[in-house]
């Protein structure tokens, strides 16, 4: 009897020269028909590792996920060497097959020379992975390919153990038991990734979690850096190599109190560290940023710092080369006619984040800088985007249903126009 899925061909022969990868269950052989395809063929007879990878994938399938960071699965064939789960083989621009993350990671010249490409693909993978509840079995670098593209659209693709082992699998259909599932093999992935990157003599502290890796002879000491402000959990340095753009690395003192909804939070939340706040605002910035440009500054990933990971960012000046002033300050001193012209902006902003349903809760006021160009007339600029992807919810309810976002974030919108002209002169 045929195998569930088998594709009806002739029995395809497989021989040493088609073989290019291998493992523990399963070798991998280039498809003789078709050199975009590939075929894992399973060791001593054992089926049970793509029995149960099948089982997953169609599982994605019948959910229809993308498969931005997942090769398509086509079946199964019959071979010379066993019955064959047939899948997409990873190629680069150039056609040879994507080398490994492990491959990248074990090497210092290729770490270095690709870390900003690196950094928006590993950011990408785990957003890809919690917003589609894919399960991977483990999160291992071999287990992942780099596929470098000379458009600019390199990717990290995952090509084996995927799949949920849950007796009762509630997280293939719970987004919230989902997420945090996947977040704990994140965080061994990440532990895994660092060990092979200090292995390598590449040590910025704890480097993958902040999705930078970077060597000891890049590390910026901030310790007589001019430092500009302190946010909750973050402080903010000029950098010292480059006066046009800031630093901002976690607080080892965070202002305040924590009111109990951040405690909940924090709780419930398998990371709330300054850190994680980084990482989430690079998140933002990799994925949105570019349907805000107008109101946002550039953002340059991630550097090491004598303080940890530090997120570079630009720094906005007026036409005077004068430092743009928070909003909270420029309120006190604005005019009805100025603030007409300002609001008029944010409107613009408020439109945009409506127009792609983006997901912006956090309108604090210390969350801007309004911008005085030479000819005089000002704008406002957004300098903190984490919350695009993750707001102050403990059970995020606004992010499961579109109605209840919208909703929200109109009520947020109206808090700031009244904040807005109650403190304009004041």
């Amino acid at each position: 009897m045929a195998r569930a899925g088998t594709i009806h061909e002739a029995m395809i022969s497989l021989d040493t020269d088609h073989r290019f990868a291998g493992g523990y269950h399963r070798d991998c052989y280039v498809h003789p028909g078709d050199d975009t395809l590939c075929i894992k063929v399973s060791l001593r007879g054992n089926h049970r590792e793509s029995a149960r990878e099948a089982r997953y994938y169609r599982h994605l399938q019948r959910r229809r996920v993308p498969w931005d960071h997942l090769p398509r699965f086509h079946g199964f064939v019959e071979t010379n060497l066993g019955s064959g789960a047939v899948f997409d083989l990873v190629r680069d621009s150039d056609g040879k097959v994507s080398s490994t993350l492990e491959h990248y990671l074990q090497s210092p010249a290729l770490t270095v020379a690709n870390v900003e490409e690196l950094t928006q693909a590993i950011w990408s993978l785990k957003s890809y992975l919690i917003e589609n509840r894919i399960i991977p079995r483990t999160l291992k670098a071999k287990n992942i390919v780099y596929q470098k593209s000379d458009s600019g659209t390199s990717r990290l693709v995952i090509i084996d153990n995927i799949g949920n082992t849950e007796f009762f699998p509630i997280c293939n259909y719970v987004y919230f038991f989902a997420s945090r599932k996947i977040l704990r093999k994140w965080m061994r992935f990440e532990r895994d990734a660092f060990d092979k990157l200090e292995a390598n003599d590449l040590s910025a502290p704890n480097p993958m979690r902040a999705a930078g890796v970077i060597g000891r002879a890049a590390v910026i000491d901030l310790d007589q850096a001019q430092w500009i402000g302190r946010g909750w959990k973050r402080d903010c340095y000029l950098h010292p190599l480059d006066p046009g753009r800031c630093i901002k690395v976690a607080s080892k003192a965070p202002s305040g109190v924590l009111r109990w909804r951040e405690l909940m939070v924090s709780w419930f939340r398998a990371e709330n560290s300054g850190d994680t706040h980084n990482r989430r605002e690079w998140q933002a910035y990799s994925t949105f940023g570019h349907l805000l440009v107008p109101f946002v500054p550039r953002y340059h990933g991630f550097i090491a710092t004598s303080h940890g990971p530090g997120l570079v960012v630009d720094l906005v000046y007026d036409g005077d080369g004068v430092p743009s002033a928070p909003l909270r300050d420029w309120l006190h001193q604005g005019s009805a006619d100025r603030g007409a012209a300002v609001l008029d902006q944010f409107r613009i902003l408020f439109d945009l984040l409506a127009d792609h349903d983006l997901w912006l809760m956090d309108l604090n006021l210390q969350n801007f800088l309004i911008q005085e160009a030479v000819d005089g007339t000002e704008r406002p600029w957004l300098i903190d985007l984490k919350r695009l992807v993750d707001n102050k919810e403990i059970f995020q309810v606004s992010g499961w249903f579109t109605t209840f976002k919208r909703r929200k974030l109109a009520r947020r919108i109206d808090r700031f126009n009244a904040k807005f002209k109650t403190r304009l002169g004041s």
